[in-house]
């Protein structure tokens, strides 16, 4: 037999757990026990079981557990005393017994209160009034059809999300070459490179292309992408400021601390932006 069922957090704190015997049993009546309604021969009889129902006998018990029938005996009155299971004789010697509350615990239980899960119970009476499952009582095709269409609807969605992510990258990819030929159409701009360079004091308009490479590889860092021409112009017109700004800044600051100390004047801002 395949498949699995569930067993709730809490029976770490039911006295079954204590009894390591006696909770292999109660895991044993739960995995006997019918997933859905069927009709079975029992008897020459042919009787209808309910899901999470299950014909055993004692004499069964006692062979499948290798315990005494007294043993047996008193160990199912205890959960029936529990409320966590039923038995209802059928024929001379036989008992179907009843796991209760099999649906609260065992179900597709989508609970309306999803933020106190342990008020579902596996090992007590299982009397969850709070949290009502939302397929309860709904036949088992039907839950299996539902489940089967929540997951086309999930493996659909997955492969939006991928198309989604794919035009994302077509798109980035697409701006990153737009990026390049803003900057070789500003390359080939020989006035402007000349203006840019007699503005900013640079040696060369050399200069002006090796910054326009460094602020390539910054957008690209930032993932900063521009929407024309004359915007990718004006940012790396305001980006070169800040970038001459600084230098100026730490250049003047360092010959500043030279005096201080008695030491040779460091390069010249100039002669540092001949350099480019």
């Amino acid at each position: 037999m395949c498949g699995w069922i569930k067993i709730s957090r809490n029976i770490n704190k039911h006295w079954l757990w204590q009894d390591a015997e006696r909770l292999k049993w109660w895991l044993d009546l739960l995995l006997m026990a019918n997933w859905e309604d069927k009709q079975v021969m029992h008897d020459s009889h042919l009787i209808t079981l309910k899901r999470g129902q299950i014909i055993a006998s004692i004499s069964f018990l006692v062979d499948r557990w290798r315990a005494s029938k007294p043993t047996i005996i008193k160990y199912l009155g205890m959960l029936e005393d529990e409320k966590m299971i039923t038995r209802e004789v059928v024929g001379r010697r036989t008992a179907v017994i009843t796991i209760c509350n099999y649906d609260a615990y065992q179900g597709f239980d989508i609970l309306i209160d999803t933020n106190d899960t342990s008020k579902v119970d596996t090992t007590k009476s299982g009397q969850n009034h709070d949290a009502q499952p939302i397929l309860s009582g709904k036949p088992i095709s039907e839950i299996y059809t539902l489940v089967d269409t929540l997951v086309d609807t999930l493996v659909d969605t997955n492969k939006e999300i991928k198309n989604i992510n794919n035009i994302i990258d077509n798109n980035n990819a697409c701006a990153y070459v737009r990026e390049e030929e803003f900057s070789t159409e500003l390359k080939q701009d020989q006035m402007w490179l000349e203006v840019m360079a007699k503005n900013y004091g640079l040696a060369s308009t050399q200069a002006v292309t090796e910054w326009l490479d460094k602020f390539n590889t910054n957008n690209q860092c930032r993932d900063n992408t521009h929407s024309s021409l004359s915007d990718y112009r004006k940012h790396f017109n305001d980006w070169l400021r800040i970038q001459i700004r600084e230098i100026k800044k730490n250049q003047n600051e360092q010959n500043s601390k030279n005096r201080r100390v008695g030491s040779e004047p460091s390069q010249s801002t100039a002669d540092y932006f001949s350099s480019f």
